[in-house]
């Protein structure tokens, strides 16, 4: 798996060079274990990632600032706007059709990429076993860890905003006491709207790692016949706005091989922190289950071994390649090793190297899936 990641470790944002150099490596591996490599090329649009992020962000500044300025004469619609920008941003949270509709607006700007399918010889199995992993890489002017840190800090000030603007209207409170919460969530929608993504991140952990577990998962069944259909999938464009991802979502042949009710889909991404395990299964504020069934399972196998394993709830800020497929009835996870470690901390940085992977992580996400792969076609699914 070290060797993979050191062929894959170099930056690889969509439309680069490195992109076409980690395209040619993987398809070479997964060829070579005797998978049929079907290329699935695809464009979208780069609003999901440059235009509409902004978009919202801006949209809840103004929500916020016409709130605090409203307070005195037009209490109500100082409330309002408050709880309104606080909507705004829970909504950006969630996935549905609309969020789908973004990645054919291509006036923004079109990107071009593949998703590369593979799959040993398809038996007469009821199901079947998607492992995804995606193989770009991206740096943005904060690590991927602050990022997380920045959007939970604006969804906590920007609650409180809505909060304190009703307790004004209710109590005497200074307008000025407001700018407490008021300025720094403001604050850090400008920032976060002004982080700009770059070409400078090698991508050990985020997602050289992951790309690793799914080519060795592939040589390991090279000879076998599981008792389900393995299919081993490298997406394209995920750190674009999991471009990929919705790609394969829509492609008909997919669905038509791979319906819902018979496929689970097992994501890895990030692995080769220090820290627990973690199962993402939630995502967005309220949480929305992507997999309950699946996630328990995995929780079941890590726990036979002895290791540490976390669910993983991701409330905004971030998405992962599962939660597309969650959206349209898929029993869905990522697979992860998460912990504040130089691993996690590099992520999204020039810094995220091989040097910085904890080797037994990688061996320990590897046997978790290998387990699955016995433990799935017995496992028991949702009534509906």
């Amino acid at each position: 798996m070290l060797r993979h990641v050191r062929a894959l470790a170099q930056p690889r944002f969509v439309g680069t060079a490195g992109e076409l150099k980690a395209q040619n490596y993987i398809r070479s591996v997964l060829q070579h274990e005797g998978c049929f490599v079907m290329d699935q090329p695809f464009t979208s649009s780069y609003f999901p990632l440059d235009v509409f992020p902004r978009l919202l962000t801006a949209a809840v500044i103004i929500a916020l600032v016409i709130g605090f300025f409203a307070l005195p004469v037009l209490p109500a619609v100082a409330v309002e706007t408050s709880i309104l920008a606080l909507l705004l941003l829970l909504a950006g949270t969630r996935w549905s059709a609309l969020a789908e509709r973004m990645y054919g607006f291509r006036k923004f700007g079109t990107l071009r990429s593949k998703n590369l399918i593979a799959a040993h010889p398809v038996h007469d199995n009821r199901l079947n076993i998607v492992f995804t992993a995606h193989y770009d890489s991206k740096s943005q002017n904060y690590s991927g860890s602050l990022r997380f840190a920045m959007f939970g800090a604006m969804a906590i000030l920007s609650a409180l905003s809505a909060v304190a603007t009703l307790a004004a209207v209710i109590f005497p409170v200074p307008q000025v006491a407001l700018l407490i919460v008021i300025a720094p969530a403001c604050l850090l929608f400008v920032l976060v709207g002004a982080n700009t993504t770059n070409n400078a991140s090698p991508g050990a952990y985020d997602n050289a790692s992951g790309v690793s577990v799914l080519l060795e998962l592939a040589h390991a069944y090279a000879g076998e016949r599981p008792n389900a259909n393995l299919i081993f999938v490298a997406t394209g464009a995920e750190e674009a706005g999991l471009c990929g991802a919705v790609a394969l979502m829509h492609n008909e042949g997919f669905l038509e091989q791979y319906p819902p009710d018979r496929t689970i889909m097992i994501n890895l991404d990030g692995i080769g922190s220090s820290g627990p395990i973690r199962i993402t299964d939630r995502y967005g504020i309220p949480p929305v289950k992507t997999g309950p069934q699946v996630a328990q399972l995995c929780r079941s196998v890590a726990e036979r071994f002895g290791l540490d394993i976390k669910n993983n709830w991701l409330p905004t800020g971030a998405a992962m390649d599962h939660v597309p497929f969650a959206a349209h009835g898929y029993q869905s996870v990522t697979l992860s090793t998460a912990g504040w470690d130089a691993a996690f901390r590099a992520m999204h940085t020039k810094r995220d190297t091989i040097e910085k992977l904890d080797v037994t992580s990688l061996e320990y996400c590897f046997a978790i899936c290998q387990e699955l792969v016995d433990s799935i076609p017995y496992m028991e699914w949702p009534d509906d």
